[in-house]
């Protein structure tokens, strides 16, 4: 209150759980190992070779931690998300390439002279996502049947402008509090900041698995809803005809006839409320009557201030 009659006092026990939970599932990393279907030389060598690449993966690109952020995120949020994709922008670069405009011709800057980015060999790229960052269809039952996804990614927009001079006057003047794609949450602590005073603006990359209705699925890159930096075919279609999106979830349970996950620890919140509640109620009376009490009778020649962080009674004699 506003007079100290009551002293909040919390003890996370709730991120204590979590991290025990966390520290018996995935006390083992993920071993994978790799068999060859036929037994030729060939196909052996190979196969030793997939083992040392996705061990390169999982450890120098940092795929396992961010699968390992995914499961908490999962006991947490209910559900958690990694994202993988491939990055044009990552590895060597190769060479130059023309810039393309919608009909297939290179674009002219100011002078006339045709615009050129670097073109790179490109390497995947894993990231954990939090289900606010997920856009999807709400209405199924099942999340094995989504067929689309809208993923918020965060960009520099000079490196985005870098990429896209065709389009880097727009990207550039772009700001963090471009809110035209869907309701945002703002946490406290941009408060503590103006909108501008960062570079990273959010990206968002529309997924599209090919189906009856869209044969060659759809893969468009966007910022706002009249600027996008790609729009194309879908990038990940399987030759066997079992395509999958480049989003994969993890969660501890599932809400029968929803796509919505579960967690025991929404229900360990409430006693997590209560416990903060009960440790704030004994605080308080131990921080306001456990200092032990002085009395001074009338005639005492001891004074209060000869004793320092006590409290004192004074009174006569009964």
């Amino acid at each position: 209150g506003e007079d100290g009659e009551l002293t909040a006092y919390g003890i996370n026990y709730y991120r204590n759980l979590v991290k025990h939970v966390m520290a018996l599932t995935c006390a083992e990393k993920p071993a994978y190992d790799f068999v060859a279907k036929n037994t030729d030389l060939l196909s052996l060598q190979q196969a030793k070779l997939a083992d040392a690449v996705v061990n390169s993966y999982l450890v120098d690109k940092r795929m396992g931690r961010h699968m390992k952020q995914a499961a908490e995120r999962a006991l947490v949020f209910k559900e958690g998300f990694t994202y993988t994709q491939w990055d044009t922008s990552a590895g060597k670069a190769i060479m130059p390439e023309p810039v393309l405009d919608q009909f297939g011709q290179p674009k002219l800057d100011k002078d006339g002279v045709p615009l050129k980015k670097i073109k790179h060999e490109g390497d995947p790229e894993m990231i954990s996502k939090s289900p606010w960052e997920i856009i999807r269809d709400i209405g199924l039952k099942d999340w094995t049947k989504c067929k689309w996804v809208i993923i918020k990614e965060y960009e520099n927009k000079y490196d985005l402008a870098a990429r896209n001079p065709d389009k880097a006057e727009r990207i550039i003047d772009l700001t963090n509090n471009y809110d035209e794609i869907e309701f945002e949450i703002k946490p406290v602590i941009k408060s503590q900041f103006k909108e501008d005073d960062t570079d990273i603006i959010p990206v968002y990359h529309f997924y599209h698995l090919p189906t009856a209705s869209l044969p060659s699925g759809r893969f468009t890159k966007f910022l706002t809803c009249d600027l996008e930096l790609y729009d194309g075919a879908y990038p990940y279609a399987s030759e066997s005809g079992n395509h999958k999106l480049p989003v994969q979830r993890i969660t501890p349970g599932e809400m029968f006839d929803t796509a919505d996950g579960y967690s025991d620890f929404n229900d360990i919140m409430v006693l997590q409320k209560v416990l903060n509640i009960l440790m704030s109620a004994a605080f308080t009376n131990q921080e306001k009557f456990a200092v032990q009490m002085v009395w001074l009778p009338d005639g005492c020649k001891s004074a209060p201030d000869q004793f320092q962080g006590m409290a004192f009674l004074k009174g006569g004699e009964r």
